[in-house]
């Protein structure tokens, strides 16, 4: 059986306010959720969904290196900017 989270529990684990939570509620939004009488409650399986569902990859792109030909140029002749030697 997963754990149930509260939504105190779950406000605390996102760093966000048990209000956010329920406006994400009442815009039909956010994560799936249950009421026992007036609680709501998370299952902790339904929020780790959740956030998988919304994890987002980043891929590393390597910078383009400006003058990059003069930059190689100028370190192998060991001359500065002021045209003088290392």
């Amino acid at each position: 059986m997963s754990q149930i989270l509260t939504t105190g529990q779950l406000a605390e684990r996102w760093h966000t306010s048990r209000a956010r939570l329920a406006n994400l509620r009442s815009q039909g939004k956010g994560c799936a959720y249950f009421k026992l009488g007036r609680r709501v409650m998370y299952r902790e399986k339904d929020v780790e969904k959740y956030e998988l569902d919304r994890r987002v990859a980043v891929e590393f792109v390597k910078p383009k290196v400006r003058n990059q030909e003069r930059f190689v140029n100028k370190f192998e002749n060991g001359i500065d900017k002021a045209g003088e030697g290392w």
